[in-house]
């Protein structure tokens, strides 16, 4: 087992507790690239990482959870995605991944735009299900990176708190997560155990250093961090796909 692919493991779970997503991306290079994981059994391994991580860190802060938000959005998500994975046939990857590097830009030039980040004290569920349902296809169409998007969404159109936000998407993604391995069941055979359980432990063990970190940062830096972070994501995949 490759020392950098367990700092990897425990970065991708520091993002998590810190900003309630990122996971997954760091997750799936690091097994194709580092553990030479095959790509698809990658991002099955990946689910159980991220799955696993996320429910046990908003397990340990459940208080910071929108139960109405998380649920409105899963169930919003769900249809979108199916109806991403149609157009997703339909379009090139390279297209894919510039809609998905255009709208991570968007959404983190949005949050830096904004110098007041004041909460309602009702979360919009009306706001967020439409929402929902477009980052369910762009999610779908994508196949990757919905949690980027989902704390965003949260914080502009839903009206929460960046602790709430951040606790709401672990959950959303925990469902995201069951839903994937279910529908991946015949590819949980070809997972390497021994690797995915030892990436996981490093994972929730940064998950908890994240949280930390994220509980004594304040608030206005907390969420210029994440919108920092998307951005730069955002720009690394659009400077990858863009034509030559």
């Amino acid at each position: 087992m490759s020392i950098a692919a367990l700092v990897v493991a425990l970065a991708a779970g520091v993002v998590m507790g810190m900003f309630g997503a990122g996971g997954s991306i760091l997750v799936v290079p690091m097994l194709v690239h580092v553990a030479a994981v095959d790509p698809r059994t990658a991002t099955t391994a990946s689910l159980v990482v991220v799955g696993v991580t996320s429910l046990i860190t908003c397990a340990l802060d459940f208080g910071r959870v929108r139960i109405k938000i998380a649920a409105a959005f899963a169930l919003a998500g769900i249809p979108g995605a199916y109806v991403g994975s149609l157009v997703s046939q339909r379009l090139e990857p390279t297209t894919l991944m510039l809609l998905f590097a255009s709208a991570m830009i968007m959404m983190a030039l949005t949050m830096l735009r904004q110098r007041r980040f004041d909460a309602s004290q009702e979360p919009s569920v009306s706001k967020i299900i439409p929402v929902a349902f477009g980052i369910g296809i762009l999610t779908g169409t994508v196949g990757v990176g919905g949690g980027l998007l989902i704390v965003p969404s949260l914080l502009v159109f839903g009206g929460v708190t960046m602790a709430d936000a951040i606790g709401t998407s672990l959950v959303i993604i925990t469902i995201n997560c069951v839903s994937g391995l279910v529908a991946r069941s015949p590819d949980l055979f070809a997972v390497p155990w021994g690797i995915t359980l030892l990436f996981t432990l490093a994972s929730v063990v940064g998950s908890l250093l994240g949280l930390a970190i994220a509980k004594r940062m304040s608030v206005m830096g907390l969420r210029r961090a994440f919108a920092v972070f998307v951005l730069g994501l955002g720009l690394f995949e659009l400077a990858m796909n863009l034509p030559v």
